[in-house]
């Protein structure tokens, strides 16, 4: 059994680094579309040189290893958490991965945001004791 607190972590983590692609990939694709446009203008050199600039800027930005490290959670924990059943899975999953708060994943499934909490705190110590 892995420690309580130690998958607890791994999960807010988890929510992090999913929270964190999921805005990386929203800046790649407005940088994406910024060069698309440079590309489509008069050839300048200061077209030339925001081109640059764009596509330096975009090979700074680490969403391979967000989505790397997001991917290493998930597979520590992705066998316990297909095994839980429908409705479990469904709320570690909005929870942890699609980071919903608990209050809207309560009313998408009848149950009060308290009764999610503890939900959570159930399902943790589930898959703790699965790993």
């Amino acid at each position: 059994m892995k420690e309580l607190n130690e998958v607890k972590k791994d999960l807010k983590n988890l929510k992090k680094h999913a929270h964190a692609i999921e805005r990386l990939q929203k800046v790649v694709s407005t940088h994406e579309a910024r060069i698309k446009m440079l590309k489509r203008m008069k050839d300048s050199e200061k077209t030339r040189e925001l081109i640059k600039k764009e596509e330096s800027l975009l090979d700074s930005i680490k969403l391979c290893e967000e989505i790397d490290n997001a991917r290493h959670i998930e597979e520590k924990y992705m066998h316990a958490i297909l095994a839980l059943d429908p409705v479990d899975k469904s709320i570690i999953l909005d929870t942890y991965i699609n980071g919903e708060p608990y209050w809207k994943i309560g009313l998408e499934l009848g149950f009060s945001e308290e009764s999610i909490r503890k939900k959570v705190s159930k399902i943790i110590k589930t898959i703790a004791l699965s790993v």
